[in-house]
């Protein structure tokens, strides 16, 4: 089994990057646009990780020609800064 560490993002911290209200997230989410992980014991709490909302991001990108999203960095700068996970 493995037990390597992987960082996970709340709906609140995804709401944050996305600047959006968390229920926006909770509907991409019920609507299979954003993959999420149900946690706990009844399932009710929702974890996403970087590589899924970097994905999500990426799929609904408009522009093209551009950098990579600012989304991606987003989330990059919220777990260096917050839990240090990067580093």
């Amino acid at each position: 089994m493995d037990t390597t560490f992987e960082p996970t993002l709340t709906v609140k911290e995804v709401a944050e990057i996305m600047k959006v209200r968390p229920e926006t997230v909770r509907d991409e989410i019920n609507a299979g646009r954003l993959t999420a992980s149900y946690v706990g014991p009844k399932g009710g709490v929702i974890r996403i990780r970087p590589e899924w909302l970097n994905a999500y991001l990426e799929s609904r990108r408009v522009t093209a020609g551009n950098s990579p999203s600012s989304g991606r960095n987003a989330v990059e700068s919220l777990l260096r800064n917050s839990e240090g996970i990067l580093d």
